[in-house]
Order: C-alpha cells, then sequence, then structure tokens
C-alpha cells in the first residue's frame, strides 16, 4: 500500500533534498518512518544509482515500499550469494543504473580478504596465544586484507547516493565496514539509526564524519577534546582517556547541517516484579559474590552427575556468571560448558507463568532475555506446559523468522508467545506491534541501546490498542546484580537520549 507522508515527514524529505551539504542524518525513533521517508528522497531526487546498505533482513521491507511508493515502476535489487544476487552484483559492478541493496557483512566480506597470518621467521601460519596460559591454543591468527572492491569501482561508476540504514553498525572509527564507506564515491550521503552512536557517545564521530565529510573533525582525538566528557584511567602503567560522555549534552547534533529527528514521548516505566532467588541459586550466587567460585552440578555421560567447581578471576566473568546466576540454577552440560538444565529451578519462571496466566490471559505476549541459553529453557517450558511459544534467537534462518512473525501477526496459537533473545530481535522487524503491545523482560541487555531497539519492536506507531495502552514488566531477582543493571541502564539510555535531541 503506498503511504502518504505525514507533515512533519513531509517537511523531513524537504529539507534533505534542499541540503547543500549533500548529506543527511535520520535519526527518527524506531517506527517513524525513516524507510518511508528515504524512498520518498530517493524518487523524488531521480537518482539513478543508489546503493543502501542494510541489515539484510530488511532488504524485502526496502523493496516493497519502493515499490509501493514508486507505483510498481521501481524496485529495489538485492545482491547476495543466491544467483539473481549475483547478477545483480555483476550490474552494480558494470555501472549500471538501478537502486541496489547489500547487507553490511556482505559488503564486507566482498571488499575485504580473510586469511591466516604469516610468522615473518618461521613462514608458517601464527598461532594465537592463550592469555592466560601463555601457550598456543591450536587455532590460527587471522587478519584482513583490503581488496578496495568498492572504491575502484565507484571512482569508474560514482555512485549518486549511499543510504546506510543501521548507521550505528559503523560507529567503530577502526571497523572494516567505516573504512569501505569511506572509500565509496558518491554524491550524496544518508545515514539511518534511531540509536546512530550505538553503546556510547565515543561512536558518534565516525558515522557523523563519514555523513558529513566536510563539515566533521577529522581528528577524532580533537573532536573529543571539543565534545566529549573524559574520565582518566590507568592500565598497564600508562594513562588511557575514556569517553565517559558528551561534555553538553545536545551539542555535536547542533553544529551538523542536516540531522532530523522525531522521538515518541518516553515509554511508560516498566512494573518492576521482584523475586526471591531460590535456596539453591542463592547458595550459587553468594558463593561466586564472595568467593569468586561455585559447585556446579555436571553432567558427565560415562559418569553420572557430579560436581565441579566455576571459578572466576577477571571483573568482567564475574559479572557475566552473577547475571547467569540471577536467571536459574547454573549446572555444567557433558562438554563442560554452562548451561541450565531442562528442570533447573528459577523463579523467574514461576513469576513469567504468573503474568500470562492471571495478569494477561490470552494476550500476545513477547517475553525478552539476554541469555539465548536460559530462552530456550524459557520456551522449552513453556511449549512443554501447553503454551502456544516461539523461540527467536540468532540461530534461525530469516525465512524462519519470518514465519514466526506472521503466525504471531495472525494470532496463531501455536504462537501466542515470542521468547526472544533481545540481541537477536532488536532490528529490522515490522509487524509484531499489530499484534501485540505487551512486553516482559527475564533480564535485560547490558547494552540500554539494544534494550531500546528491542523495546522498540512493540512500542511504535502503529501498536494495537487491542489490549489497553502499552505496558511492560521487568522481572528482577531481589537482591542482586538484576538491580544494579536496572539503575546504571537508567542513567545510560538518559544521557544517550539527550546527546541525541535536537534543541527546543
Amino acid at each position: 500500500m503506498k503511504l502518504s507522508p505525514t507533515d512533519r515527514q513531509e517537511a523531513s524529505i524537504q529539507r534533505v533534498l534542499e541540503e547543500e551539504s549533500h548529506g543527511a542524518l535520520i535519526a527518527y525513533a524506531t517506527g517513524f518512518g525513516k524507510t518511508l521517508i528515504t524512498s520518498e528522497i530517493i524518487l523524488r531526487a531521480g537518482w539513478r544509482r543508489v546503493l543502501i546498505i542494510g541489515v539484510r533482513d530488511t532488504a524485502s521491507q526496502w523493496d516493497e515500499r519502493m515499490r509501493e511508493q514508486s507505483d510498481r515502476l521501481q524496485s529495489v535489487r538485492i545482491i547476495n550469494s543466491s544467483k539473481a544476487g549475483q547478477a545483480a552484483f555483476d550490474d552494480f559492478m558494470a555501472g549500471r543504473d538501478g537502486i541496489f541493496f547489500s547487507g553490511l557483512e556482505y559488503m564486507r566480506s566482498k571488499d575485504w580478504e580473510t586469511h591466516d597470518k604469516i610468522d615473518p621467521v618461521t613462514g608458517k601460519p601464527e598461532l594465537e596465544i592463550d592469555s592466560k596460559t601463555g601457550m598456543p591454543t591450536g587455532k590460527t591468527v587471522r587478519e584482513s586484507k583490503r581488496t578496495d572492491v568498492y572504491g575502484k569501482m565507484t571512482r569508474k561508476f560514482p555512485l549518486d547516493a549511499v543510504v546506510v540504514d543501521e548507521i550505528h553498525k559503523v560507529a567503530n572509527r577502526k571497523t572494516n565496514g567505516i573504512k569501505t564507506l569511506r572509500s565509496i564515491k558518491t554524491d550524496w550521503r544518508i545515514g539511518l539509526s534511531a540509536t546512530w552512536f550505538g553503546n556510547a557517545f565515543s561512536g558518534a564521530w565516525a558515522p557523523a564524519k563519514w555523513v558529513f565529510p566536510e563539515h566533521v573533525d577529522g581528528s577524532s582525538v580533537r573532536w573529543v577534546r571539543d565534545f566529549c566528557a573524559t574520565e582518566t584511567l590507568y592500565a598497564g602503567g600508562k594513562e588511557i582517556e575514556k569517553v565517559v560522555g558528551e561534555r553538553i549534552p545536545g551539542s555535536f547534533v547542533a553544529t551538523l547541517p542536516c540531522y532530523l529527528r522525531e522521538e515518541p514521548e518516553p515509554e511508560p516505566e516498566a512494573l518492576v516484579m521482584k523475586v526471591k532467588l531460590t535456596p539453591e541459586q542463592k547458595a550459587q550466587y553468594e558463593r561466586l559474590e564472595k568467593d569468586k567460585m561455585a559447585w556446579l552440578k555436571s553432567q558427565h555421560p560415562e559418569k553420572g552427575d557430579d560436581w565441579e567447581p566455576l571459578i572466576v578471576d577477571l571483573p568482567i566473568v564475574e559479572r557475566a556468571r552473577l547475571r547467569t546466576a540471577a536467571l536459574g540454577e547454573m549446572s555444567f552440560d557433558a562438554d563442560g560448558e554452562i548451561q541450565f538444565a531442562a528442570d533447573c529451578v528459577s523463579n523467574k519462571l514461576s513469576a513469567l507463568r504468573f503474568i500470562l496466566d492471571n495478569k494477561w490471559a490470552g494476550m500476545p505476549v513477547v517475553v525478552f532475555c539476554h541469555s539465548k541459553r536460559f530462552a530456550k529453557v524459557v520456551h522449552s517450558r513453556l511449549v512443554a506446559a501447553g503454551y502456544g511459544a516461539q523461540l527467536w534467537t540468532g540461530d534461525q534462518t530469516g525465512r524462519e523468522r519470518e514465519e514466526i512473525k506472521a503466525k504471531f501477526i495472525a494470532k496463531d496459537a501455536s504462537a501466542r508467545y515470542i521468547v526472544a533473545v533481545i540481541d537477536a530481535l532488536r532490528e529490522g522487524v515490522d509487524g509484531l506491534q499489530f499484534a501485540s503491545s505487551r512486553v516482559i523482560w527475564l533480564s535485560r541487555s547490558d547494552s540500554a541501546i539494544y534494550n531500546e531497539q528491542a523495546l522498540g519492536r512493540i512500542w511504535r506507531r502503529g501498536m494495537t490498542s487491542e489490549y489497553g495502552e502499552f505496558q511492560h514488566i521487568e522481572i528482577v531477582s531481589e537482591s542482586t546484580i538484576d538491580e544494579k543493571v536496572r539503575v546504571t541502564l537508567s542513567h545510560t539510555q538518559a544521557a544517550a537520549r539527550a546527546s541525541m535531541r535536537t534543541a527546543a
């Protein structure tokens, strides 16, 4: 269906088309029409050669929107490893006209060759060294070599425009992705993302520098000095300056030639349901917190169940293990990997079923968790108890995810609930809001941006009102790291939104 831009969207379209810098950073919040706005810009500008770079699973959405907005006169040719995708790539490289789409990972693989790093002394592949033991791991060190495929092609056949969807994926200035983007010769540059500098304000420089190469300082060091709040850390006997935020929130975006943002009112605060750790969990958690060690049940195919120690010797490892312990009782599998047994005890599971049975009975719900291992257990337990639940992780193919989404939207009884890993359901998914206005958090990601993106799958324009106003519930394990994570994430999210907001 062809969509008519709102007055605000129309103003943004006209603003970009009139921009003298030939760059635009469109930071509209999730669900506010970035794809529609950009499609209209491409069509009205009359550009002949356009490359859209984005999340692979959004390619069909871009094609559908372009077809609808052009009254079926224009389409998007998707570059990938399929036969049709290879034909599109060949035409793109030959300089033919068209609107082309490439996943960022696919583009990067074409522009960089990965191979074994050769030891200059022995002439053999260099081996990785374990940082703890100092011994070789048996794996070879891999390194990337630039082929400059896109740079060479676009110097011969320049593009009218490059659009980077989810531009926060190139927020790290040292990655191969941003290096490839910089090599592409194009007249226009458009970046799209509701969370365009990623997890930290330090990520703002690379995307903005690519979009506005003539207006953003070419020195990231000077940029940090001018805009960033920093603190000095000491590591290895050296002083390290770490960016901890923007010195004056909103001051950097105020300097950008064409920065567009629209966001909804802040989502309602999550209702918090606190649960106590079970005796088994509490024993594990307290031992980890106090002694940096806990005894876990271990499953051996030959010896049967046994007990082995879980030892944490680094702060980052300790934090990860405490977060895991706050979900459910941990154990080791036959390979010595941490797992949640199918029958593991967890009061979060009990609280989840209470909400589904009593508070939101019969309603479609998306259940988020940061741990794939625990999400799998939650899904299997719900299914075994007769709940119509589907699991959404990074393991599924794009087609499988589309099938789950279609069932959820159609209110199929087998897909009333989606149990999703936060990182797997935070980008490139639209339509879930038509079926549900309810979210449960079994845990949050340590990334405030990831949580915001995941919530945006439901909390967005077009959200159904069939079940009343939007609500989300966070199940928190009492007196654990869960409570600290909530406070930290709240502060981080507030700071990020302040830096992305334009002045009134």
